[in-house]
């Protein structure tokens, strides 16, 4: 980078410096977008969740009862840490 003079270099390092940070930033909204739109009418207002039984699987293979108890994990016991990955029972572990 010897062609390059010194403001160019400044500019060029402060440029890449401001993409790593924004990428960052609207990676994390669109990471929680999808679980926040399942979750949106579980609220802590909407009541206690129901026994009724249909199973959510998370990322981390966990099997909720229904998508209230999987919303309750995602937005309030746990924020944002737990993922969703499909309707049904997750597969066994081997």
């Amino acid at each position: 980078m010897a062609f390059l003079s010194p403001t160019t270099k400044t500019l060029l390092v402060l440029f890449i410096l401001i993409l790593y940070v924004f990428s960052g930033v609207f990676s994390k909204f669109e990471r929680f977008s999808y679980e926040k739109k399942l979750c949106e009418k579980y609220t802590m207002k909407s009541g206690p969740c129901t026994n009724g039984f249909d199973p959510v699987c998370s990322k981390d293979f966990v099997t909720y009862l229904n998508l209230c108890y999987f919303c309750q994990t995602f937005g309030h016991a746990y924020p944002g840490r737990v993922r969703f990955q499909k309707f049904g029972p997750c597969p066994k572990k081997q």
